[in-house]
C-alpha cells in the first residue's frame, strides 16, 4: 500500500487510484471500467467543454448506457422539458454555444 494512503485524515482525501489499490490489498478488486477524456491542451483554461469534447458527449452517454446494459442495471432517462435540452436527442452539428477560453 502506498505510504501516501496512510497520511490521509479522511476517506474523502483518497483518490481513485488509491481506492483501487486498497481494494487490491484487501483482495476485493471489483470489475472496473473507467471512462475519461484525454486532454489535448493542458494550458488553456475553459469553464465549458471544448468543441471537440462536446461533439463526443453523445457517444460518451451511449457508451455509459451500454455499460449499464451490460451490467444489467436499470435506468430511465430523466424527464426533459424541451427536446433541445437533451444532448442525446440532438442531431450532429446542433451544439450549444461555447464561452471563450483563456
Amino acid at each position: 500500500i502506498p505510504k501516501r494512503v496512510f497520511a490521509k485524515n479522511s476517506l474523502h482525501q483518497v483518490d481513485l487510484l488509491e481506492a483501487l489499490t486498497l481494494c487490491q490489498a484487501l483482495d476485493k478488486t471489483p470489475e472496473t471500467v473507467i471512462v475519461g477524456v484525454e486532454p489535448k491542451d493542458i494550458k488553456t483554461v475553459c469553464l465549458e467543454l471544448t468543441p471537440p469534447v462536446q461533439e463526443r458527449v453523445d457517444d460518451l452517454i451511449l457508451m455509459v448506457l451500454g455499460e449499464l446494459d451490460r451490467l444489467g442495471a436499470e435506468y430511465k432517462p430523466r424527464e426533459v422539458l424541451d427536446q433541445d435540452q437533451s444532448p442525446i436527442l440532438r442531431t450532429p452539428g446542433e451544439r450549444g454555444t461555447y464561452s471563450s477560453c483563456v
